[in-house]
């Protein structure tokens, strides 16, 4: 594990287990595949998580750490909220609001807003 990509990356799921444990444990599940170059600096599929080297390479701290959480926590929602479901269950939530309050609400996706929208009707 020479690679200083990888380094990072695994530095970065690291440091989540003790900030963020939930989070955390959702990401070093992941096995970590450098994609090809025409993908986002980090995308998952539920099993694997995949990462842009040179994009990850050229990344802070911060924004691969935002960028990580914002990727395992929508993938998360997706799981939770199933094809056909019509309204978030209480875990779908949990995620929403974890990634509300790592991410800044300014910072978080626009379906994470619709659904965060949702929760303060309720």
């Amino acid at each position: 594990m020479n690679d200083p990509v990888v380094q990072a990356l695994v530095a970065q799921r690291v440091a989540l287990l003790f900030e963020e444990p939930f989070i955390g444990n959702l990401a070093t599940r992941l096995e970590l595949v450098a994609a090809p170059a025409q993908t986002r600096i980090l995308t998952t599929d539920g099993l694997r998580l995949y990462y842009q080297p040179a994009l990850v390479r050229a990344a802070s701290r911060d924004a691969l750490r935002a960028t990580m959480i914002e990727v395992v926590l929508n993938d998360a929602i997706q799981q939770l909220e199933g094809p056909s479901s019509d309204e978030a269950n209480p875990w779908a939530r949990l995620a929403v609001f974890k990634a509300a309050d790592h991410l800044g609400l300014e910072n978080v996706p626009k379906r994470i807003k619709v659904l965060l929208a949702g929760q303060a009707k309720t």
